[in-house]
């Protein structure tokens, strides 16, 4: 809001221009972007509550486990609507659409995984840590759930990322956040406790949807989108947008990242995002999506530091969160 001015309060008007906004974005993204959505269903309900109390940064989210296939429950925030939509509105100015596209597009395209299926193993895996809790009571799996989730983040936060960024300018790639979020990766496997492997991971390694799972797991879609996009010998040449504007060549991208360290790259077209998508979609695990992004590094000639993870590198992680438990085990035994 303006510095000494505030709407006139009328919570009516609020909620009539709030709703009619979020009709029209929605019913667009649904119609375009999102349009998987609904295909094949003849209704479509979309329930959104007004939520307060939020964390910092958390806005807008879907809640999967009360949504169904005719049914999308989103929980959003006063303070998206009266910031994003009411208080614009009120000095007759436009709503901020690239902000309700983005997150509205980010959380339609969970609730298609929901109905996909893809968060199923996720419960599963939770129900398995609360079988073993019940058997061992006082005991937990130390860094081993939490890297569990976060590997599986990786492709459904990253592919809700990939839909959102259509409507971001830039993709961005930062050698040196990269590296900071693999040791704090790194760091999660070796804690063995677990409440203190959740705190590094929402403190420092996801504390909001510009890093973490988020971030690594939409370059990781980018990535494999250019692969796929180049295999067919569509897509030749990237376009860069920092540190200058020129075209370089798909398959010197990572030797200029190497020597730039922060690079940033026009977003993809339509065709090049549709084409990636539709691939993207197909895969229904994150070790699935781990082997095609580690496909796309060799054939893009991606190289660490650029190329950040293959499925040796999770196996490692899983492997050493496991040991760093038993051996804490051990040790309480003792």
């Amino acid at each position: 809001m303006y510095k000494g001015i505030n709407p006139e309060p009328n919570y009516k008007k609020f909620q009539r221009i709030c709703m009619d906004m979020l009709e029209r974005h929605i019913t667009y993204l649904l119609k375009a972007d999102s349009k998987q959505a609904i295909e094949g269903k003849e209704l479509m309900t979309i329930k959104i509550i007004i939520r307060n109390g939020y964390t910092q940064g958390l806005l807008i989210e879907h809640e999967e486990l009360k949504s169904t296939v005719t049914l999308i429950y989103i929980r959003i925030s006063g303070e998206f609507l009266v910031g994003r939509i009411y208080s614009l509105m009120s000095y007759n100015l436009h709503p901020d659409s690239a902000f309700i596209f983005k997150s509205f597009a980010h959380e339609i395209q969970h609730y298609i995984d929901h109905v996909r299926g893809i968060y199923k193993k996720e419960y599963a895996m939770k129900d398995k840590i609360e079988g073993f809790m019940k058997l061992y009571p006082g005991t937990w799996l130390g860094s081993v759930s939490t890297i569990y989730i976060i590997f599986c983040n990786l492709y459904s936060e990253g592919l809700a990322t990939f839909v959102e960024g259509r409507n971001a300018a830039r993709i961005i790639i930062d050698l040196r956040h990269i590296s900071k979020l693999l040791k704090l990766l790194d760091k999660i496997s070796v804690t063995a406790d677990h409440e203190e492997a959740e705190k590094i991971y929402d403190d420092r390694f996801c504390p909001s949807q510009f890093s973490g799972e988020y971030y690594l797991g939409h370059l990781m879609c980018c990535t494999i989108s250019l692969a796929i996009l180049s295999r067919k010998n569509k897509f030749q040449t990237v376009s860069v947008a920092y540190p200058e504007h020129r075209k370089i060549p798909v398959f010197e991208l990572s030797q200029y990242i190497k020597k730039h360290k922060r690079v940033e790259l026009e977003q993809f077209d339509s065709a090049t995002y549709i084409e990636g998508y539709q691939f993207l979609t197909k895969i229904n695990h994150f070790r699935k999506f781990i082997r095609a992004y580690d496909d796309a590094c060799t054939e893009l000639h991606i190289t660490p530091p650029v190329k950040f993870l293959s499925y040796e590198e999770f196996d490692r992680l899983k492997k050493q969160a496991i040991g760093y438990f038993d051996r804490y085990e051990e040790k309480l035994a003792s």
